[in-house]
């Protein structure tokens, strides 16, 4: 929740003299959605800007079906369940998304159409999303159909906040709270202060090592967080560390390692990965070269900071 919601909510409760329950689902939902531990932390960090007593938190553990229409009819019922005597149907309820050809399932407001056609069975009212603008002239918030037009608005899209939480950017005070702001960078960080893992692959001596050394030194040299390598050459370290390089040795060595079954080069091939995200020649590029490519990779990522 952000500024506008705070706005709806209290618009919504004010002209129908009522106060706010913010009931969150928390379970399994949309993969690429804000996790409800984040969620939760936000409602709370909010709550302080409602006027006294208007809001309270109560918690649903529920998985989301993403089922639309059907799905906000069902959370009707458990809102009246719950002793609500209204209930905002947002925009897309529930919704899904697109399907693969990039078309919503669910028209925008067709769960609040549903809820409303069976509003006197459910035995609840429907409040229904109004859709709200910033207008900076004034630094308020209205309704979209209350703008007078020619008016500045200014807004800022879900996708445009994602982008702004990866690549550290500032979010405005306009759109939401500091508090607010700050939950969500908690929980997610810039990705140039994300982990990431460097998968080399490639056929044995194939420059892998050489690789993944100098781009260890290259990445320390960098700073900002620490980097740990790990080589093939380590599996004989941890699985044979007591063995030395004698033919019995040896021979013991190769008979653990093929006691691993679908172990590349013993009893698997070799299979290059069908997307690489960056193919080098050890035969054609010099070491110091791959490694500039990969640090320039990482960095149109947003993995790395520009230098």
């Amino acid at each position: 929740m952000h500024r506008a919601h705070r706005e709806l909510t209290v618009r919504a409760a004010r002209s129908h003299q009522a106060n706010v329950l913010i009931h969150p689902v928390v379970g399994l939902t949309k993969p690429g959605d804000i996790d409800h531990f984040t969620r939760v932390r936000v409602y709370k960090a909010l709550l302080p800007r409602y006027p006294n007593g208007m809001a309270v938190l109560g918690l649903l553990p529920l998985a989301m079906r993403m089922g639309g229409p059907r799905e906000a009819i069902w959370h009707a019922i458990i809102r009246k369940n719950h002793g609500a005597t209204h209930f905002i149907v947002g925009r897309d309820h529930a919704g899904p998304g697109k399907n693969s050809k990039g078309v919503d399932f669910y028209g925008p407001y067709d769960a609040q159409y549903a809820v409303e056609k069976y509003r006197d069975e459910l035995g609840i009212e429907v409040v229904p999303f109004q859709m709200m603008t910033y207008l900076p002239d004034s630094d308020e918030y209205a309704p979209v159909d209350q703008i007078p037009k020619g008016a500045r608005t200014l807004n800022i899209s879900g996708t445009e906040l994602r982008a702004r939480l990866r690549s550290g950017r500032d979010i405005p005070e306009w759109f939401s709270y500091p508090e607010v702001v700050r939950v969500l960078r908690e929980s997610h960080p810039p990705r140039s202060q994300q982990g990431f893992t460097i998968f080399l692959t490639g056929f044995q001596n194939s420059g892998k090592d050489q690789i993944a050394r100098a781009l260890q030194v290259t990445l320390n040299q960098q700073g900002g967080r620490s980097v740990s390598m790990l080589l093939g050459e380590t599996v004989r370290s941890e699985l044979s560390s007591e063995l030395g390089f004698s033919r019995e040795d040896r021979t013991k060595n190769i008979a653990r390692i093929a006691f691993i079954k679908g172990f590349t080069g013993v009893d698997d091939p070799y299979e290059p990965p069908v997307k690489p995200d960056l193919v080098v020649d050890c035969e054609k590029q010099s070491v110091r070269s791959i490694v500039h490519q990969i640090v320039l990779l990482l960095e149109s990522q947003g993995l790395l900071d520009r230098l």
